[in-house]
């Protein structure tokens, strides 16, 4: 093999070598923030929320220290969240449910969601705080520390083992 040819070669193996590790870091990094939240959230102390009531833009605070509840994280503009809605709103008679809500609002779709459960509009470093970068993300929030996280929209299976087998 020639001189030329084996630097050829060489370089084609650092090529593939740094492709194959810039593949790697992007999965990773798409993987983490869809998991994140579920890896990094569970035992996190969260006695309070506090942000902004969407209607009045007064400021508003929830205390999440005391018992047991499930935290929605949602958005108007986010078509899953909207639809997860009714079921949010039938278990709030039975459960305790605070939605934290993304921006930007959407006062228009606000209404047609009919939401029923205490809500508040958090700024955007909240969420990046928290590493909640997948809407809607719910937790279980037990005494003012999170227990649970699930991502994605909430069903009778995630809610029941959450409190009734508890």
């Amino acid at each position: 093999m020639t001189d030329q040819a084996e630097k050829n070669k060489k370089k084609d193996k650092l090529i593939t070598a740094a492709i194959s590790i810039i593949i790697v870091l992007l999965l990773g990094y798409n993987i983490f923030n869809y998991y994140g939240a579920r890896i990094t959230l569970p035992g996190k102390e969260m006695p309070s929320i506090s942000g902004h009531d969407p209607v009045t833009n007064k400021a508003v605070a929830f205390d999440l220290s005391k018992g047991r509840l499930l935290v929605n994280f949602w958005a108007t503009w986010c078509g899953a969240c909207v639809k997860e809605m009714p079921y949010l709103n039938d278990i709030s008679g039975k459960y305790r449910v605070v939605g934290v809500m993304k921006g930007p609002f959407v006062r228009e779709n606000y209404p047609a969601a009919d939401v029923k459960f205490e809500n508040l509009l958090a700024d955007e470093n909240f969420f990046n705080d928290l590493g909640i970068s997948i809407l809607p993300t719910s937790i279980l929030i037990e005494d003012g520390v999170v227990k649970e996280v699930h991502v994605g929209m909430i069903n009778k299976s995630v809610i029941s083992d959450w409190f009734d087998s508890k």
